[in-house]
């Protein structure tokens, strides 16, 4: 007994659909991770060739700041580290908890210390 043709693309299109479906979760669950969990500012420090030139969000409590002329720059703390974040918005209160998206740059390295900073695109 032959099968029919329609059989025999639909048994094809099977794989097709789960291999789709496979490659929609990874990219889901790749912008997840990139764009919604925050990395860890130790993480940042830690490797910060890495992390230079590119888009990073952290998360933290505001330790301090300080503004100069409409432009400042605080300190950003979580559980693994501190990290300077440069603005040009208003600075946000000592102790705050804040979300900020921005760009990492590793500014200099003096010996074997590095400076790395984000430039803050937006914070929440």
């Amino acid at each position: 007994m032959s099968r029919s043709p329609e059989r025999e693309g639909a048994r094809g299109a099977r794989p097709l659909a789960l291999l789709v479906f496979a490659l929609l979760l990874a990219a889901t669950l790749f912008a997840y991770r990139l764009y919604l969990l925050p990395t860890p500012i130790g993480r940042i420090l830690a490797d910060p060739r890495t992390y230079d030139e590119k888009l990073v969000l952290v998360e933290g409590s505001v330790a301090r700041s300080l503004g100069v002329l409409g432009y400042g720059a605080y300190e950003l703390e979580d559980d693994s580290g501190k990290i300077t974040v440069v603005t040009d918005a208003g600075l946000p209160p000592t102790g705050a908890r804040v979300r900020v998206r921005g760009l990492a740059k590793q500014a200099f390295t003096l010996g074997e210390r590095t400076l790395v900073v984000v430039v803050e695109k937006r914070r929440r």
